[in-house]
């Protein structure tokens, strides 16, 4: 696969992508019917040829290192055979992916940096916003958390006792210190 250009590798994931998109409810597992005999001697499913109670139909599927299993009603029977189909349908695109990625990986040299790969001339460019986003966000928390530590402490009302500050601001002037975080 990796003799293909990597703009044929990149347009096949993309469509991979949106197929796996569209793929809708699934759940693992696989939809069985059953016969039983009851054990009694004399009901009918005891006699020779008779296939025994049933039909019952029965999710089964693993989780959690075990083997589960549920009854289905008669009338989830449909829907969770599509389902259980949705599924190995989900499996088997979510593998074409794994492949064609690997093969984007072999592709793509090593100095050129695509969507999804760190480094690169272009992600400088692109992490700015976001981290200086981040920032802003992490000093309004920092600020926040040093305000409910100064009320906890008593400290004062609702700006850690200092009505002169907002620690918001100094926050992200980065003037947030010990004793404005303890009110002081």
């Amino acid at each position: 696969m990796t003799s293909e250009p990597l703009d044929d590798l990149e347009q096949r994931r993309a469509e991979l992508y949106a197929q796996l998109a569209g793929t809708g409810d699934f759940r693992p597992g696989s939809v069985n019917e059953t016969w039983r005999r009851c054990g009694k001697p004399a009901c009918a499913c005891a006699q020779p040829g008779n296939p025994g109670h049933g039909p019952r139909y029965l999710w089964t599927r693993s989780a959690g290192g075990r083997t589960r299993t549920r009854q289905l009603a008669a009338a989830e029977l449909d829907k969770a055979r599509r389902e259980v189909a949705a599924y190995k349908q989900f499996v088997a695109v979510s593998e074409q992916i794994v492949q064609v990625n690997e093969a984007i990986c072999e592709a793509r040299p090593a100095s050129a940096a695509g969507p999804g790969v760190q480094g690169g001339p272009d992600a400088d460019e692109q992490l700015g916003p976001l981290i200086a986003g981040l920032r802003e966000q992490m000093s309004a928390e920092i600020a926040r958390l040093a305000a409910d530590a100064a009320r906890s402490l008593g400290c004062g009302g609702r700006d850690g006792g200092r009505r002169d500050r907002d620690p918001r601001r100094d926050a992200e002037a980065g003037r947030l210190d010990a004793g404005a975080a303890a009110g002081r």
